[in-house]
């Protein structure tokens, strides 16, 4: 037999207005969804327009633990902690670091757009757009390296 609870009540806040804000990352928590580990990062504003509110940071966490510095989550990190390698604690690395971070509307709802690193420049989009085109100039010219291969000397 199932047991149901009855939700009752909830807390109605004020979502943290759009634009560039200086955040703290204040908690995480796990969330499954299907086959797949979420972690839901608690950013709460530290000045202005967004003093004391907060908005979820939601990244996909991978199975395998490992990530690279193009994914969200180790977007987050690197904003955090700009110099970290190897193995990250969250509870003891990441929490409580203050970071920067674009907020958007996109539809009714607000999210977190780019996050990066205090005292630095936004990431733009035609950074994105200019990785991509580098990710794709490296294949090609390795591919072609590796059909025209010439004897060592």
């Amino acid at each position: 037999m199932e047991t149901t609870e009855k939700i009752i009540d909830i807390e109605l806040m004020d979502s943290m207005p759009t634009g560039t804000h200086m955040v703290i990352i204040d908690t995480y928590e796990e969330r499954q969804y299907d086959e797949y580990t979420y972690l839901d990062f608690q950013l709460i504003g530290l000045e202005g327009d967004a003093l004391d509110r907060q908005i979820t940071h939601g990244v996909p966490y991978p199975k395998s633990g490992k990530t690279t510095g193009k994914s969200k989550l180790g977007k987050l990190v690197q904003a955090a902690l700009p110099d970290a390698k190897g193995k990250i604690d969250f509870k003891h690395d990441l929490l409580q670091k203050t970071i920067m971070a674009e907020i958007i509307e996109e539809g009714p709802y607000t999210k977190v757009e780019k996050v990066w690193a205090l005292g630095e420049n936004p990431p733009s989009e035609s950074d994105a757009a200019a990785e991509t085109n580098d990710t794709a100039v490296k294949q090609a010219s390795s591919r072609a390296d590796s059909d025209n291969k010439v004897p060592k000397v």
